[in-house]
C-alpha cells in the first residue's frame, strides 16, 4: 500500500486515496461499542416495559367499552372530515362573499415583478451573439 500522505518534489501534500484509512482495530472497537450500547438499550427497554399494574379508580368504567362499527367509523372518519370541511369553509368564505372565487381573484399565470404588458416589453435578441432574452445556459 502506498503512503497516503507522500510529498512531491515541490513539497505539496498529495492525498493518494480519497478516503481516510482507519486501522482495523479502531473500526472493530467502535463497532463493538455501538453494538454493546444498542444491545443494552434494547434489553433495558424490553426488561422495564411491563404492563401497568394500576387499578381502575373507583367510579370509573372498567375499560371494556362495546362500540359498533358504525360508531367507530363516525369517530375515526366522519368527525375529522367534518372538522376539515368546516375549516375549509371558514377559510374560503371571505373570498366567496367578495366574489373572488376560490382562487382569490388572482389571474392565472401572473408574473410578479415582470413587465406589465407581458413578454411584449422584453428585448428581442439583436443577433446571434446577443445576450438579450434570458439565460443563455452556457458554461
Amino acid at each position: 500500500m502506498t503512503d497516503p500522505y507522500r510529498r512531491t518534489a515541490a513539497g505539496a501534500d498529495i492525498l493518494v486515496p480519497v478516503t481516510t484509512v482507519l486501522p482495523k482495530l479502531v473500526l472493530h472497537s467502535l463497532a463493538r461499542r455501538v453494538a454493546v450500547t444498542l444491545g443494552s438499550l434494547v434489553f433495558l427497554t424490553l426488561a422495564t416495559a411491563g404492563a401497568a399494574s394500576a387499578d381502575v379508580p373507583e367510579g370509573w368504567a372498567d375499560g371494556n367499552i362495546d362500540m359498533s362499527w358504525g360508531h367507530l367509523l363516525v369517530v375515526i372518519v366522519a368527525i375529522p372530515v367534518g372538522i376539515g370541511l368546516v375549516i375549509t369553509l371558514l377559510v374560503a368564505l371571505p373570498g366567496l362573499v367578495k366574489g373572488e372565487g376560490l382562487t382569490g381573484g388572482a389571474p392565472a399565470g401572473e408574473w410578479l415583478g415582470g413587465p406589465r404588458k407581458g413578454t411584449a416589453e422584453l428585448a428581442a435578441p439583436d443577433g446571434e451573439t446577443s445576450e438579450a432574452g434570458g439565460a443563455s445556459a452556457k458554461w
